[in-house]
């Protein structure tokens, strides 16, 4: 049986009751999707760029990455589906749940687009927990494991 574990060194934060502007908020995002791809890169998966053409015809063609199969030097492949998914935020404090599944929610994103799928693909079953840590330790644990298709 497979599994696949890494830590992606980011700061999941509550949004729920922040008051920002929506740049400082796409910046954060940004910045979270941009660690997990590099988190997967680090754990020996292949990540290249595909051109996506949009569904609309006015709009711009953009890049997304997409988990390959292993090259001779990367040993990681891709999962395959049906798979669960846990991500586990590590902070010095706990959130309630609904805002912890809103604060890793750029993570769950940039995980679906390196699988090519949507987020809501019913092969998916996504979780959300959370664990205590020292003083300014903040990390994401994500572990991705195979499960029997019937499973919820």
């Amino acid at each position: 049986m497979w599994a696949i574990e890494f830590v992606v060194p980011v700061r999941l934060e509550s949004e729920a009751n922040l008051r920002e502007h929506f740049h400082a908020k796409a910046r954060r995002a940004k910045e979270q999707r941009a660690a997990v791809t590099a988190a997967v890169i680090d754990a020996g998966a292949t990540v290249y760029l595909q051109v996506v053409k949009p569904k609309k015809k006015t709009a711009k063609p953009k890049a997304v990455a997409r988990w390959g199969l292993p090259a001779p030097t990367m040993r990681l492949a891709p999962p395959t589906l049906p798979c669960a998914v846990t991500m586990t935020r590590i902070a010095p404090r706990v959130l309630d749940d609904d805002n912890l599944a809103r604060s890793a929610k750029a993570v769950r994103d940039q995980l679906a687009e390196l699988l090519a799928i949507d987020d809501r693909d019913p092969r998916v079953a996504w979780r959300c927990e959370q664990e205590r840590g020292g003083a300014h330790e903040y990390a994401v644990k994500v572990r991705i494991e195979p499960r029997a298709s019937t499973d919820a």
